[in-house]
């Protein structure tokens, strides 16, 4: 059965019920901008062409799935089709705009929130992750982007800019970037597609520890902090970036450290279509494979396509650390 998609295009229903071909949603972690792709049949030319940058909402199932932008609009003809290309409301180009700026004495969520103050949008931290406190911290020739990349690497976090709202989330923690849990889901066999189904097991990012270092300023002195990272592993991944203290270094090496465990164990597969499917949602497998049955994994990127053919999700994500 086709669920019900309901378009919402700068505020006014489009009835593309009986016109929509397809609608694709691809939903990410991180600050990888969400997308939205529409394919309309419009042999009568009834359903004007949205403007650029029009606002469109989506929901399936009358679960919401986000705002997008309208980015690219196309008209193919004979036949007459409509086809939209849109990115997750809140890109808007001052993000990537390089700037100089630091804070004194400043937790996370304060920095966070004076960015978003900056880009006009508020904020939401994960409180954890947002009480740590900087000394000192500069943003010197980057951008707000590069600038949020680099903390969230440091905290084991992920960032995001949805709905106008940027967030600041745990990694893995099987939460959306609101802080609301995610359903928790369970992939059997009578779910899969037939050949889509693939997990991949690495030992590339297969480290026995994790090193960091930061200047000790009562010593004068550079000094090194490790984390443990594999127990299987042999060689030691070294941190290129200089931090300030020890205890902020010691974070970035232990973030790094569970990445990289996150990534010895990947999975990609495509189901029958279930909005409960989220980026950040946790997922095991049962009588899917002896190995990996029962172990925790998150969904790293959720994508769902709304067609004739019916509804389907394609999943792709790493081991839950």
């Amino acid at each position: 059965m086709t669920p019900n998609v309901r378009i919402v295009v700068d505020g006014r229903e489009v009835d593309f019920r009986s016109a929509l071909q397809s609608c694709e949603i691809v939903d990410k972690e991180g600050v990888s901008s969400d997308t939205i792709n529409l394919v309309i049949a419009n042999p009568d030319q009834a359903i004007p062409l949205p403007p650029k940058g029009a606002r469109i909402e989506a929901w399936i199932s009358g679960d919401y799935f986000g705002s997008y932008t309208a980015e690219t609009v196309s008209a193919p003809c004979f036949p007459h089709m409509i086809e939209v290309t849109g990115k997750a409301a809140g890109f808007k180009g001052k993000e990537k705009e390089p700037r100089d700026r630091h804070w004194d004495d400043a937790s996370l969520t304060d920095i966070v929130t004076d960015l978003a103050g900056a880009l006009g949008m508020p904020a939401s931290v994960d409180p954890e992750i947002g009480a740590h406190v900087y000394d000192w911290i500069g943003q010197v020739g980057e951008s707000p982007v590069a600038f949020l990349e680099r903390l969230a690497r440091r905290h084991d976090a992920l960032f995001s800019i949805k709905d106008g709202r940027l967030i600041f989330a745990a990694r893995g923690a099987g939460r959306s970037p609101s802080g609301a849990e995610l359903t928790a889901a369970t992939i059997t066999p009578a779910v899969i597609v037939p050949g889509t189904c693939r997990f991949e097991f690495s030992d590339r990012s297969q480290y026995a520890e994790v090193a960091a270092t930061y200047t000790d300023r009562a010593a004068g002195e550079r000094k090194d902090v490790t984390v443990p990272s594999d127990g299987d592993g042999i060689a030691v991944w070294r941190i290129g970036e200089q931090f300030a203290d020890e205890a902020e270094a010691k974070k970035a090496a232990t973030a790094k450290a569970k990445d990289m465990r996150r990534r010895q164990s990947t999975f990609s597969v495509e189901v029958v279509g279930d909005t409960a499917f989220r980026a950040g949602a946790p997922v095991r497998f049962s009588g899917v494979l002896r190995e990996i049955d029962g172990k925790p994994f998150i969904v790293e990127t959720a994508t769902h396509t709304v067609s004739k053919a019916g509804y389907r999700a394609r999943l792709d994500g790493h081991a839950q650390v």
